[in-house]
């Protein structure tokens, strides 16, 4: 997984019904850039785990309704553009690469920390 959220979910194979990601000694957790709200094993060190205030499936443009994320602390850890796509899950007009930001973590480029195009903060 890189750049991939993973919250609220649940696992209804163990006590905690909020637990995330159950492993076994054999799981292998790789990739990077994530955010795992709740897990039971080691994930890479640029991993957070901090809930992303998901807010509900919307139409913020594209062909997909989409979760819109809060600001917090896990989304400056910045994702991956691993495969490199030009635009978000949203399509043309919503760039992954966008002048300066980083890449966030999730199918959205929100960009809560522009303020100026040009890249003064």
């Amino acid at each position: 997984m890189d750049s991939t959220i993973i919250s609220s979910n649940i696992n209804a194979g163990v006590d905690l019904p909020t637990a995330g990601l159950t492993g076994a000694t054999s799981t292998l957790f790789s990739g990077g850039h994530n955010d795992v709200m709740f897990r039971d094993f080691t994930c890479p060190d640029d991993t957070t785990n901090e809930d992303p205030g998901l807010h509900p499936l919307q139409d913020n443009g594209g062909l997909m309704r989409t979760h819109v994320t809060t600001p917090g602390t896990w989304d400056r850890v910045g994702g991956r553009n691993v495969l490199p796509l030009v635009f978000d899950q949203r399509g043309r007009g919503f760039p992954r690469e966008p002048v300066g930001d980083r890449i966030e973590i999730g199918a959205l480029q929100i960009n809560f920390d522009i303020v100026f195009v040009n890249g003064f903060n």
